[in-house]
């Protein structure tokens, strides 16, 4: 029928389902495998982030736009964010209220960035999701609680491996054969959740404990 694909004889077959829909439908297939891909550098490589979806929302809008673009956008919202959250701390509001501004601010931010990109000629910009601005305001939320208890170069590194894997899932979410198997084969994330289960069995190092921990192994040695 009109705005179908052409449907297949698999009972899983999810050419069946509009076309129109299709891209949202790419979009939920990659969700498990950044979700693989950040599982294993957080258990295996050591990789801290801000959560598990922060990432993946944060590649699906770089997907949008320019890698580039997405990260220097990201610095600067994540930089004024950080600057207004320690203003607001000395104001000593409630929770609710500051992340509500904070998350104002963000809209302006993305709205001030949107018509200089557009006056630039820049209008791909406007491809920019809804999904990463929530996302961004947590994040600031996040960063500035995590400077305040443990320092700024603590609060430092979930803030660059977010970013970091986010680039990553960036080139990974881009890989053609990825999407195309993914939807022909939807029950490839039947093993995508087997091997998620091995992941939450290992118990082993993670490989930045053994480099940071490279200089006492010496010692003993």
């Amino acid at each position: 029928t009109r705005g179908q694909a052409r449907p297949s004889s698999r009972a899983w077959s999810l050419y069946v389902l509009p076309a129109k829909n299709h891209h949202f439908i790419h979009f939920l297939l990659l969700i498990p495998v950044g979700a693989l891909v950040i599982a294993f550098a957080r258990t295996v490589i050591g990789v801290p982030t801000f959560g598990t979806f922060a990432p993946i929302l944060l590649a699906m809008a770089f997907r949008e736009v320019a890698v580039t673009t997405g990260l220097i956008c990201l610095s600067i919202i994540l930089a004024l964010g950080l600057v207004l959250r320690l203003a607001l701390d000395k104001l000593h509001i409630l929770g609710i209220p500051r992340l509500s501004i904070i998350l104002t601010m963000v809209v302006t931010t993305v709205l001030a960035i949107f018509v200089t990109s557009v006056q630039m000629g820049q209008d791909k910009i406007l491809y920019f999701s809804f999904f990463p601005m929530i996302i961004m305001t947590w994040m600031i939320e996040r960063f500035s609680v995590a400077q305040i208890e443990d320092g700024i170069f603590s609060a430092a590194k979930p803030a660059a491996g977010t970013a970091l894997l986010a680039t990553v899932l960036y080139f990974v979410f881009g890989i053609p054969a990825l999407r195309h198997y993914l939807f022909q084969y939807p029950e490839i994330l039947l093993a995508i959740m087997g091997l998620l289960l091995l992941l939450g069995r290992y118990t082993g190092y993670r490989l930045m404990e053994l480099v940071r921990f490279q200089d006492l192994g010496a010692k003993r040695s």
